[in-house]
């Protein structure tokens, strides 16, 4: 939340997008208005499995955190 202990307007969430082991899209994501929530909007192209690395970074003490989803696009 912005302001919060976290504060989400410091920090870099991005989604690294997959396909077939190969980078297809860089995401960034903002604040979605509720405590640990980001979105951000990407046109897939194709059909298919899909990976997304999705990190959180703050600058300004380095705290960092990563996790990886994947998902079929139909």
């Amino acid at each position: 939340m912005p302001g919060g202990m976290w504060d989400a307007s410091k920090i870099e969430v991005t989604a690294l997008l997959k396909r077939k082991g190969k980078r297809v899209g860089v995401l960034p994501m903002q604040y979605a208005g509720t405590p640990s929530q980001f979105t951000g909007t990407w046109d897939i192209k194709e059909a298919g499995l899909y990976e997304a690395i999705v990190y959180a970074y703050d600058a300004s003490n380095g705290n960092t955190g990563v996790d990886r989803a994947t998902f079929r696009v139909k």
